[in-house]
């Protein structure tokens, strides 16, 4: 099965001959870490600013460790994630002229690097081994 794949400009690395991450497991763990609401309830005492702050953290985590799986930025094409990224550049035009303009875009702005991050693994996407579901059900277990 070949896929069509859109590749950026790639800059030559003498110490890097390939992916730095073997597949897609931490990026979608640190994915399911941000979506996951931050309880206070567990068993580490854990300070309710701290825990969301990690919660929210972990998306520049994930955008970090997408990008070290996929280091070529293989990107293919996908309506669903273009149609994801036309609401997120448009939550971001709307939040701009809001009432409550930090709290809005700050959202928007998370979205839109949430989206950026399903980009960088859409490699994954659709491959037969099914790569992304197994770290899902990981996740989940």
């Amino acid at each position: 099965m070949s896929t069509l794949a859109l590749r950026t400009a790639s800059f030559p690395s003498p110490a890097v001959a390939g992916p730095l991450l073997k597949g897609p497991l931490p990026a979608w763990i640190a994915l399911y870490v941000n979506v996951m609401p931050f309880q206070g309830a567990s068993l580490l005492p854990i300070p309710h600013p701290l825990g969301q702050a990690i919660a929210q953290g972990s998306l520049l985590v994930a955008l970090l460790l997408g990008i070290l799986a996929n280091p070529g930025m293989v990107l293919r094409p996908n309506a669903f994630l273009t149609l994801l990224t036309a609401m997120a550049v448009l939550a971001v035009t709307v939040s701009i002229h809001n009432e409550f303009v930090v709290g809005s875009t700050y959202r928007a702005l998370r979205l839109l690097l949430f989206v950026l991050v399903l980009w960088v693994l859409t490699p994954w996407w659709g491959r037969n081994d099914l790569p992304l579901l197994r770290a899902h059900l990981l996740c989940l277990g």
